[in-house]
């Protein structure tokens, strides 16, 4: 059972190119679960100086909960994690997997998994990036996972 708190995308609908449902404060949020969180930067650029001290990794995680239909023939969607300094700023892609068509996005296909950089920018969303048209139905679960 997933903890709400660490849930960007809830059976999402997405249909054309789109952020995830929630945006998270990986120091509020994670930290209040776990104790600790990602290592968390006001520079982008910045050197992580303890990366590796966490007993735990987090990660980044997209699952197709319902397969895509309709839509263009060669439609891809590619599944990103962004961060930003403010939750209500301008969000960077920090991470990005290729693109997936339609063949491929079927229910229970996990669409991304990848362990979250450090140093991040605080506030984090996901971001689905459409290419060659629309679907007529795909939705998905994000979240933060912690091992």
């Amino acid at each position: 059972m997933r903890d709400a708190k660490l849930k960007l995308s809830i059976g999402q609908t997405i249909l054309s190119s789109a952020a995830s449902t929630n945006v998270m404060d990986t120091l509020k949020q994670v930290s209040s679960l776990y104790g600790q969180s990602p290592q968390v930067s006001t520079n982008k650029n910045a050197v992580p100086t303890t990366l590796g001290q966490h007993p735990k990794k987090f990660f980044f995680v997209s699952q197709v909960t319902y397969g895509a239909s309709g839509g263009t023939a060669g439609v891809g969607v590619a599944f990103a994690l962004q961060d930003s300094l403010t939750g209500g700023g301008s969000f960077a892609t920090n991470l990005t997997t290729k693109s997936f068509t339609k063949g491929t996005l079927v229910a229970g296909f996990l669409a991304a998994k990848f362990a979250l950089p450090e140093p991040l920018r605080e506030f984090i969303q996901g971001y689905y990036t459409f290419s060659g048209g629309t679907f007529s139905a795909l939705k998905v679960d994000t979240w933060l996972d912690v091992y």
